[in-house]
């Protein structure tokens, strides 16, 4: 129920005389904090999903229940922990490095939901808003929800980043490799396009301007000059007696009159 398997892996050391060495790593990367229990009643600790790495036989594991609907739904643990007790050594893993504090006598700390590995079980806490000027100037942080704990003493595990939004931020990378990675093939392929338009435009004009400036009146069609209302046979000016009427708009070919 603390989201560990129902199974663990116990190694020994079959040789008293020779030493041994185990080799252990997180599913998640980050760093592995080692804990020491002293076997009192009253020191525990509580673990969150996943945070749980190894410990000493002599350390019993076990599942711990969040009375308090409002710290199991609002700071990102859930409702079920696992309790660590008894006296030896129990190794937690973070995402991300992991940091150790070390609250005293009457010392309280907060912390955002969401970066909490573990914490002493006799080391009560609340959720409340991250800021105190009120729910505006929470939402305004950024920050929203936190976990405030205290007062000491008792000992809290953090870790440097939420497995939630790493994930994400990793996917927003990628993403956005993916992105850049399309937008320089379309940049090659459609900058050639673009270059191989421009030339073939540039050609059609200059021939087109080359045409009409090569353009002659052709001696056998009439034209009639609008602007100078008269008649032309080629260069030459038409006799007014085979003229005939056409319709205005400068030189025009009227076929032979």
């Amino acid at each position: 129920m603390g989201g560990e398997s129902f199974y663990t892996t116990v190694v020994k050391n079959v040789h008293s005389t020779l030493p041994g060495d185990v080799m252990m790593a997180p599913a998640d990367p980050g760093g592995i904090q080692l804990h020491k229990l002293t076997g009192n009643p009253d020191d525990e600790l509580l673990l969150t999903s996943g945070a749980y790495v190894a410990s000493d036989a002599t350390v019993n594991i076990g599942t711990a229940v969040q009375t308090q609907w409002s710290n199991s739904l609002l700071s990102g643990t859930g409702f079920f922990l696992l309790r660590a007790s008894g006296r030896g050594i129990v190794a937690c893993a973070a995402y991300g490095s992991i940091h150790k504090y070390e609250l005293r006598e009457g010392e309280s700390r907060s912390v955002d939901n969401g970066h909490l590995v573990a914490w002493s079980a006799n080391l009560p806490y609340r959720v409340g808003l991250a800021s105190r000027g009120g729910i505006m100037a929470s939402m305004k942080s950024g920050e929203g929800l936190m976990c405030h704990f205290g007062p000491g003493p008792g000992t809290i595990y953090l870790q440097s980043h939420k497995p939630g939004e790493a994930e994400t931020a990793v996917k927003h990378s990628k993403r956005a490799a993916k992105g850049a990675a399309q937008v320089g093939v379309a940049y090659f392929v459609l900058i050639p396009f673009i270059l191989v338009s421009v030339v073939i435009l540039v050609t059609v004009v200059t021939m087109l301007i080359a045409h009409l400036k090569s353009i002659e009146m052709d001696p056998t069609t009439t034209y009639y000059d609008n602007n100078n209302d008269d008649y032309y046979h080629g260069n030459k000016r038409k006799a007014a007696s085979s003229r005939r009427t056409v319709p205005r708009g400068g030189y025009m070919a009227v076929g032979e009159l």
